[in-house]
């Protein structure tokens, strides 16, 4: 990889941050602009993570969320909405499933979400190289958790797969390497013209 993709990718996690929970909107977001709304939190760093509204319908159907209130969605449907758009990247549905339903620690949607959020984001500075370690700020006797654990090694797999993702991205857009169909794609648009 040479050193201006390389460059790219970790400004790629410069323009990307997911919003602390008390800095999720709560004014009640209909199926729409919920779906806008995550939208702009993910794009910066992937188009394939965006979430539809289909999604979320299916999401609410199948028990991952509650259902919405008067068709408006609350922080924290909005908060487990970040989380299962980032962790289907890695994760089955049904694996979201029990993820979402396991919580036997006590933890509310404002605390798991910023167990997910704070883990996210020192797997992803480690993981492209913005800082040397991942090591978290626990006080010594404090015990880290199974579900802790898990969520903490999810981050890191989704940190994995987000920065190879991006990696390839840029790669591509360098031009360095032609996909196959794009490849095709030009022979076809050549013979066109010549043929005219």
């Amino acid at each position: 990889m040479t050193e201006k993709i390389h460059e790219q990718v970790k400004q790629a996690l410069h323009h990307f941050r997911l919003p602390k929970y008390d800095e999720i909107t709560d004014v009640g977001l209909y199926l729409d602009q919920t779906t806008r709304y995550i939208n702009e939190y993910m794009f910066p760093l992937s188009e394939d993570m965006a979430i539809t509204s289909s999604m979320i319908a299916n999401y609410v159907k199948t028990h991952l969320i509650p259902s919405p209130v008067h068709k408006h969605y609350s922080r924290d449907q909005i908060a487990a909405l970040i989380c299962i758009t980032m962790i289907k990247t890695i994760m089955s549905m049904e694996n979201i499933y029990i993820l979402m339903h396991m919580n036997d620690y006590g933890l509310n949607m404002a605390e798991a979400y910023e167990l997910f959020r704070s883990e996210l984001d020192r797997a992803l500075c480690y993981v492209f190289g913005v800082s040397e370690s991942m090591s978290a700020e626990t006080p010594p006797q404090a015990k880290t958790s199974d579900f802790q654990l898990m969520i903490r090694n999810m981050t890191i797999a989704i940190a994995h797969k987000i920065y190879l993702d991006v990696c390839f991205t840029a790669v591509i857009k360098s031009g360095a390497v032609e996909l196959p169909q794009k490849k095709q794609k030009k022979k076809k648009g050549n013979q066109q013209v010549t043929e005219e």
